[in-house]
């Protein structure tokens, strides 16, 4: 009897502990969509130039991922964007030259959203998501 008490517990403790960790996780990042915005621009040297635009007045941290499944390759750099400011990160900054056929995101601290970008021949997409 005791021991089935004591399992039953451990099981409502754990269920109460799960829950506790989902809402935690829940409610670490904010939901809504980073003040950030990622454009591009032709590089000088080679290749193109993202741009991050801090809209916000404050700090930004930008993790910005980059893949090349051609070339069986992938970069991560992080970057901070001073409030209402933009930081350029080509290939003198990351030693990336983003190119078409490229896709990645930039994750910003504090924001559980993602802003996706795809380079493609001539255009930029970018969209923000999960």
């Amino acid at each position: 009897m005791v021991l089935r008490l004591r399992c039953l517990l451990s099981i409502a403790m754990f269920g109460a502990l799960s829950l506790a960790i989902a809402a935690l996780g829940q409610g670490c990042c904010d939901q809504r969509d980073p003040p950030v915005s990622v454009t591009f621009r032709e590089s000088m040297l080679k290749g193109a130039v993202l741009q991050l635009q801090n809209r916000s007045d404050g700090r930004m941290v930008c993790e910005v991922f980059v893949k090349n499944d051609s070339k069986n390759q992938s970069k991560r750099c992080s970057f901070g964007v001073p409030p209402n400011e933009m930081v350029e990160v080509g290939l003198l900054e990351m030693d990336w030259a983003f190119e078409p056929g490229e896709d990645g995101y930039v994750a910003v601290d504090g924001y559980r959203r993602k802003i996706y970008f795809e380079i493609k021949n001539g255009s930029y997409d970018t969209h923000v998501g999960f």
